[in-house]
């Protein structure tokens, strides 16, 4: 909700409110605020919420790495409660801290529990050291630079949130640029954010290994316009191995006939079809893309806190505590698998999601795309299935 308050616009987000300059949004504005990406900072609150509560941390020490407006920190500071103490609101230009600054006053906040810092991010996050629960990297464009200071910033159990919004890369469109930024090649396909996501989660954990500190993914998401990736960071060396020894490898498509399967190595041969037609991405994320017990853990907090989640914020978080359940499932656009094997018309998701659970297979629908479902079944398998409800 906003309102126009002479050069500037007053916004109500969750519980925040704060005033930022209208104006359409732009890497060239001196402080912007991006409606379209509250859902991002929906879960991305929520899911430090969880986490700050699965480990009963108090008082908590959150960095704001890119503040802008101030709004995700000030959502911190007001929807998580006791357990944030304080919030650093970090940006290197100083119209936005003036801007965080005024929005500060106007929720009320104690000064004691909000520092402003003008730094570079990788700067602010060297010199908080150790220091943080909760880090918060949102910024315009890539994270990939910033990963490495992350990962001396996080305390000893604590919680890293990345947003990337440069999809194209990470989703195949520029394979180069990818593999220049995330050291990993993408491809683009039917279900190319699943990749992009798992790209940059592998990206984080080989980055966080260098370190000696473990990420472990918890929570991916996206739209068509951004890809977030929340995760617990530890100090394990057994669980950094484990990470970067069982649970990165490869995506292979199947060019031909559109099977796709997660592996430790390459593929060269597509177990459907036999064809030599295939495309590997990776080295990526091969584990589970949402952990089961800490979406539960989010939808149980919707009862409580619906009153600062959007109502769409709400059906994504239902969407994720189904999808969790297919662990080992991949994700099928049920157009892509028409078209490719020339099935007269595709069936409806919510139908073939309970067809296919008939038949033995764990499927669900996917938020990620409206008409995708994510299953375990291969394709050939969701072919006959298909085939099986049009008689």
């Amino acid at each position: 909700m906003s309102e126009s308050t002479g050069d500037g616009v007053s916004v109500v987000e969750g519980l925040a409110k704060v005033e930022v300059p209208a104006g359409r949004v732009c890497k060239s504005d001196d402080v912007f605020y991006n409606p379209r990406m509250r859902i991002c900072r929906d879960l991305s609150v929520l899911s430090a919420l969880v986490f700050l509560e699965n480990y009963n941390i108090k008082e908590g020490f959150v960095l704001d790495a890119f503040a802008a407006s101030g709004i995700r920190g000030l959502r911190y500071l007001l929807e998580c409660g006791s357990h944030v103490g304080k919030v650093v609101f970090n940006d290197l230009n100083p119209k936005a801290l003036d801007c965080v600054r005024h929005n500060l006053g106007l929720n009320g906040i104690d000064k004691s529990r909000a520092e402003l810092m003008m730094e570079d991010a990788r700067v602010a996050m060297l010199r908080l050291r150790n220091k943080c629960d909760v880090v918060d990297i949102d910024p315009f464009g890539s994270p990939s630079k910033y990963i490495d200071c992350a990962a001396e910033a996080m305390a000893k159990i604590s919680m890293l949130g990345v947003t990337a919004t440069d999809t194209a890369p990470l989703c195949g469109t520029y394979p180069v640029v990818c593999y220049r930024k995330y050291l990993a090649t993408s491809y683009r396909y039917d279900g190319m954010y699943e990749a992009g996501l798992r790209i940059l989660a592998a990206y984080i954990i080989r980055i966080f290994a260098k370190h000696e500190k473990a990420f472990l993914p918890v929570i991916c998401f996206g739209r068509e316009h951004f890809l977030r990736v929340q995760g617990v960071v530890k100090r394990n060396l057994r669980e950094v191995d484990r990470l970067l020894l069982k649970r990165l490898g490869y995506l292979s498509v199947c060019e031909n006939c559109g099977h796709r399967v997660l592996a430790e190595e390459k593929t060269s041969r597509c177990e459907v079809c036999g064809s030599e037609k295939v495309k590997n991405a990776g080295p990526l994320w091969t584990g589970e893309f949402l952990n089961e017990g800490f979406c539960k853990s989010m939808a149980r907090k919707i009862e409580k806190e619906v009153g600062w989640l959007s109502d769409e914020s709400v059906k994504v978080i239902n969407l994720l505590q189904e999808e969790a359940r297919v662990k080992k499932g991949l994700i099928y656009d049920t157009h892509f698998v028409c078209k490719k094997w020339k099935l007269k018309f595709p069936p409806r998701v919510e139908r073939l999601v309970e067809a296919l659970k008939d038949h033995g297979h764990d499927a669900s629908r996917t938020h990620l795309k409206p008409t995708a479902i994510r299953t375990t079944a291969r394709i050939d398998e969701i072919v006959e299935v298909s085939r099986k409800m049009k008689m």
